[in-house]
C-alpha cells in the first residue's frame, strides 16, 4: 500500500497566529462598539434599511433603518432567532460522533433541504446551528473546520441574514407590532404594462424574474442625508503609502 503525502507540517506558533488573524477578522463583524443610544420603537413608517451587522453583545442581527419623514435613524434586532450556521452533507447521528458536537459554540443539528443546481435535485442536508458567527469559522478550531466538508461556512453572517430573511439594502421596511416588514414598492400599471411588453414572447420564467426585479430597478431613490470626506495622510517617504491599519501618521488635510 503506497503511502499518502503528508500534510506540511505547521507549528503550534504558525496555528496560533493563524487563528488570531481568522478571529480578528470575525470580531470586525462580529462586535460593533456602538457608543450612543438610538431609538429601538415597535411601530414606524416606511424606513429604508441602511444596513445589516451582527452585534456580538447581544448575539443577533442588526437592522439599522432611517426614517427619511422623521430624519431619524432607529435600530431593529433581530426576533425570529436567526443562528450562525453551516450545511454538512453527512447526516445528524453521525455529525453527532464527530468533535463538532463539542465545541463550546455548538448549539444543534436539524435536516434541511437544499436545491443541489448540479444534480438537478433537492437534497437533504444536515445543518449545524451554532451561538455566534465565530464558532462557525473562527480559526482552525472552529466548527467549519471540524467537518469533512462544509458548505455556507464563510459567508459572513450579516450577509447570511440578508439572504435568508430576503432583505434587500436600500429597500423600504417597517416596524410594525415589533416586527420587520417589507414596504412593498407599487410599480405604476402603465409603465409595467409597457415594460412587460417588450418581453412578451419571453419564457414564463423570464416574466417572472422581471417582476421580482422592476421594483429594485425603478424603487425611487431615497433622499438620506450624506457626507463624504476625503483625508491627506503625511508620509516620510514620496513613494510610501501610509497603512491605514497602523495609523503611523498624522491626518494634514481634510476635505
Amino acid at each position: 500500500m503506497g503511502k499518502g503525502r503528508r500534510k506540511p507540517y505547521r507549528s503550534d506558533l504558525e496555528l496560533e497566529n493563524e487563528d488570531v488573524e481568522e478571529a480578528v477578522e470575525g470580531e470586525l463583524e462580529a462586535v460593533e462598539v456602538i457608543p450612543f443610544e438610538v431609538e429601538q420603537p415597535t411601530e414606524t413608517g416606511p424606513c429604508i434599511l441602511l444596513s445589516v451587522l451582527y452585534d456580538g453583545s447581544k448575539g443577533k442581527a442588526l437592522c439599522k433603518l432611517y426614517d427619511p419623514e422623521n430624519n431619524k435613524v432607529y435600530f431593529w434586532y433581530d426576533n425570529t432567532g436567526h443562528k450562525p450556521y453551516c450545511l454538512s452533507d453527512l447526516p445528524p447521528e453521525k455529525i453527532k460522533r464527530l468533535p463538532v458536537v463539542t465545541h463550546p459554540g455548538f448549539r444543534r443539528v436539524e435536516v434541511v433541504e437544499k436545491y443541489d443546481p448540479l444534480s438537478d435535485k433537492i437534497v437533504k442536508m444536515s445543518k449545524i446551528i451554532a451561538e455566534d458567527p465565530l464558532s462557525i469559522g473562527g480559526g482552525h478550531r472552529s466548527i467549519r473546520e471540524l467537518l469533512p466538508k462544509a458548505w455556507e461556512a464563510r459567508i459572513r453572517y450579516h450577509n447570511c441574514y440578508i439572504y435568508d430573511r430576503q432583505l434587500v439594502p436600500g429597500l423600504f421596511y417597517r416596524i410594525e407590532n415589533g416586527d420587520l416588514k417589507s414596504v412593498p414598492f407599487e410599480l405604476p400599471e402603465d409603465i409595467k404594462r409597457e415594460i412587460l411588453g417588450q418581453f412578451k414572447d419571453e419564457p414564463v420564467e423570464v416574466i417572472e424574474m422581471l417582476n421580482d426585479w422592476l421594483p429594485l430597478f425603478l424603487c425611487p431613490a431615497p433622499d438620506i442625508p450624506r457626507l463624504a470626506v476625503d483625508i491627506e495622510v503625511f508620509t516620510p517617504e514620496p513613494d510610501k503609502i501610509p497603512e491605514p491599519s497602523q495609523a503611523e501618521y498624522p491626518v494634514i488635510c481634510v476635505a
